[in-house]
C-alpha cells in the first residue's frame, strides 16, 4: 500500500464504526500504516488516533506523537478525555509531546472525562452541572461544547446507542444540533471528526421524524416550538400529544443554536409541511412560538430575528425553505415586503449556492438590494460580480452603481470590473466615489489601475481630496509621490493572505441543499461496509492498487464487486 492509499484509508476509517475499526487496522501492515499516519493527507479521528497510539510497532504510536506535535488542521485532536495524549505518554513518557486537551475546571470535571460515558453518565452531567447555573453566561457557554463532546465520545465508543439518545436523550434541541451536518472548519482550525457518530444520529432522527411526525403540520407547529422552549427529550416531544411546560432561559444560553436546530428539522420535513409554515409565517412572521414578537426590520442572525426571515438566512439551509422563497408570490403588499425580506436574507447565507444567486438575480427577481447582497459575498466570484455590475438599472450612471456595491474592504473578484475597464475617465470617476467607502488593499489596487491608464498625478490628486491634507494621506501614496514611482502602491496592495475569502468545503452546493442532513460517505459505509470484513479486503485492496476514486465510489464499487 502507497502512503497516499494509507492516508486515504486511514480517513475513510473515520466513518466507520469503533468495532470495523480495530478490525481493519489489523489488516494494515505497520510500516505502511506509519506512512500513512504522518501522510498530511491522512485525517485522524479520535477513535483511529488511539487505535495507532497504541499499536503493537512503536513506529506507528511514533508517527502519530510526531503527526500530533505538528498541530495540522487534519490531524489528531485529543478530545475531553484526553486519550490520544495520555496514551502517548503512558508509552513515551515525556518524549510524546502534545497539546494537553481542554477540560472544564472544578465542579464536574471528572464527569466530562468520562472516557466511554453512556446515556445515564451523559444526563448525570447536564443535570449536576449544566443546569445548577443557567443564568451565568461565561459557564455555561464553556460548559456547553463539553457536554456536546460528551456525547459523542459515547457514540463514538458504542456506550451510547445512536437510537436511544435520540430518542431520550436531553435537551432534545442539542441533539437535533449534533445530527446537523456542519461541513465548516471548527474554531480551532480543525475539519469535524466525529462523523460517523453524527451520521447515525442524522439517520436515527430522520427515523423517528417520518414515523412520529409525517405531514402532520400541526404537530410540526408543537415540535419546533418545544424543542427550542423545553428540555425535553426529542422522542417525547414527538411523541406527546400534549405541549410540554417550557424552560425559556436555556434557549438563550448558548447550550445550542436556534436556528440550525430549526432549519435541521426543517430539513428533514415534507415541503408541503415547509410551505404551509412560511405561508403562515406571511401572517405570523415570528414562526411556531410564543415569543414576543420583534422588530420586523431585524434582518440578521441573532436570536431576536423573525422567523420567516430567520429559516432563509441560516444554515443548514433545506431545499424547500429556497424553492419556497424562489418561487412564492402573495398578492398582500406586506406579504410582499417580507418575501423581499427573505430573498435578501437568502442572498447573504453563507450556505447559499452559486446557483441559487443566479436565481436571485433573474429578470422576475432581482432588486438593487439583491445585487448588492450577492455583489459583496466574500466567495462571490469574478464572473458573478461582472455580471452583477453589467445590470445596472441606468447605464450613463454605471459608476455610481459600481461604486454603491463595494464593500468596506473589497475581494478581489469585486475590482475586476475596474481592472477590465478600458476607459481612463470611467475609472477615474469609480475610484473617486468609491474612494470615500472602501480602505486598505482594494483602494490602492483601484489608485493602481487608475495610474495604468491616467498615470500617478490624478491618484495623488483623489487621495488628497479624500482625506484633506498631506498628512493624512495613505502611507504608500506619499511614498509614490516622494519616489514619482508607482513601485510603493504595488507593494502595499498586495492583499495579505488573512484578507482573502475562506471557501466552506463542500457546503455551498445543490447537494448539501437537497438534503442538508445526508451524511453520503458515512451513509454509504453503514449499508455496504459495516460488520463485512471481507468488503473491507476488498476496499484495502481497491486503495493499495492506487485507486484516486471518491471514497463513496470506492466503497460502492467494493460493494458492488462482491
Amino acid at each position: 500500500m502507497t502512503a497516499a492509499g494509507a492516508a486515504r484509508l486511514l480517513t475513510l476509517l473515520a466513518s466507520a464504526r469503533a468495532d470495523d475499526v480495530v478490525r481493519v487496522l489489523a489488516l494494515v501492515d505497520a510500516a505502511e500504516l506509519a506512512e500513512g499516519v504522518v501522510d498530511p493527507r491522512a485525517e485522524l479521528c479520535p477513535i483511529v488516533a488511539e487505535q495507532l497510539a497504541a499499536h503493537p510497532a512503536e513506529r506507528v504510536a511514533r508517527a502519530v506523537a510526531r503527526r500530533l506535535a505538528f498541530g495540522d488542521a487534519a490531524g489528531p485532536a485529543p478530545d475531553a478525555s484526553g486519550g490520544v495524549t495520555r496514551l502517548l505518554r503512558e508509552r513515551f513518557g515525556t518524549e510524546a509531546r502534545g497539546r494537553r486537551p481542554v477540560v472544564m475546571a472544578g465542579r464536574g470535571r471528572n464527569i466530562l472525562m468520562h472516557p466511554a460515558p453512556d446515556l445515564a453518565t451523559a444526563r448525570s452531567a447536564f443535570h449536576d452541572y449544566l443546569l445548577p447555573q443557567p443564568w451565568v453566561q461565561p459557564e455555561v457557554t464553556r460548559a456547553a461544547p463539553s457536554y456536546r463532546a460528551l456525547l459523542i465520545r459515547g457514540l463514538e465508543r458504542g456506550s451510547i446507542d445512536a437510537a436511544t439518545l435520540v430518542r431520550d436523550g436531553q435537551p432534545g434541541a442539542a441533539i437535533v444540533e449534533l445530527a446537523a451536518h456542519d461541513r465548516t472548519v471548527g474554531p480551532d482550525g480543525r475539519v469535524d471528526r466525529a462523523r460517523r457518530a453524527r451520521a447515525d444520529l442524522a439517520w436515527e432522527l430522520r427515523r423517528l421524524v417520518g414515523e412520529e411526525l409525517g405531514a402532520q403540520v400541526g404537530r410540526w407547529h408543537r415540535v419546533l416550538t418545544g424543542v427550542q422552549e423545553t428540555l425535553q427529550s426529542f422522542g417525547r416531544l414527538a411523541h406527546e400529544r400534549v405541549f410540554l411546560r417550557g424552560v425559556d432561559v436555556f434557549s438563550r444560553r448558548g447550550l445550542w443554536d436556534r436556528w440550525v436546530v430549526t432549519n435541521a428539522l426543517l430539513s428533514l420535513a415534507p415541503p408541503t409541511v415547509v410551505a404551509q409554515l412560511l405561508r403562515e409565517s406571511d401572517d405570523f412572521p415570528y414562526g411556531p412560538s410564543a415569543e414576543h414578537p420583534p422588530s420586523l426590520a431585524t434582518i440578521n442572525r441573532d436570536d431576536d430575528a423573525v422567523f420567516a426571515v430567520a429559516v432563509a438566512h441560516n444554515a443548514p439551509l433545506p431545499r424547500a425553505v429556497v424553492d419556497f422563497v424562489l418561487t412564492d408570490e402573495p398578492k398582500a403588499e406586506a406579504h410582499r415586503h417580507l418575501r423581499d425580506r427573505q430573498r435578501e436574507a437568502l442572498a447573504s447565507n453563507p450556505a447559499t449556492p452559486d446557483s441559487v444567486l443566479r436565481s436571485l438575480l433573474a429578470p422576475g427577481l432581482v432588486t438593487g438590494d439583491l445585487c448588492r447582497r450577492v455583489f459583496q459575498r466574500p466567495d462571490s466570484d469574478e464572473a458573478l460580480c461582472t455580471a452583477i455590475f453589467r445590470m445596472a438599472p441606468y447605464p450613463e450612471f454605471d459608476t455610481e452603481w459600481y461604486a454603491s456595491m463595494l464593500s468596506a474592504r473589497p475581494t478581489p473578484a469585486q475590482l475586476a470590473p475596474l481592472w477590465s475597464a478600458t476607459d481612463a475617465e470611467w475609472v477615474h470617476e469609480a475610484v473617486r466615489q468609491a474612494a470615500v467607502r472602501i480602505e486598505g488593499p482594494g483602494l490602492l489596487s483601484c489608485y493602481i489601475r487608475l495610474a495604468e491608464l491616467a498615470g500617478l498625478e490624478p491618484v495623488w490628486a483623489l487621495e488628497l481630496d479624500r482625506v484633506g491634507t498631506l498628512d493624512r494621506m495613505h502611507p504608500a501614496v506619499r511614498a509614490s509621490m516622494a519616489a514619482a514611482d508607482a513601485a510603493p502602491l504595488i507593494t502595499a496592495a498586495q492583499f495579505p493572505p488573512d484578507d482573502a475569502p475562506k471557501p466552506v468545503p463542500g457546503r455551498r452546493t445543490d447537494t448539501v441543499v437537497d438534503d442538508p442532513l445526508a451524511w453520503p460517505l458515512e451513509d454509504a459505509v453503514r449499508a455496504t461496509l459495516d460488520g463485512r470484513p471481507e468488503r473491507w479486503r476488498a476496499v484495502i485492496n481497491a486503495l493499495m492498487s492506487g485507486a484516486d476514486d471518491p471514497l463513496p465510489d470506492v466503497v460502492a464499487g467494493c460493494a458492488a464487486g462482491l
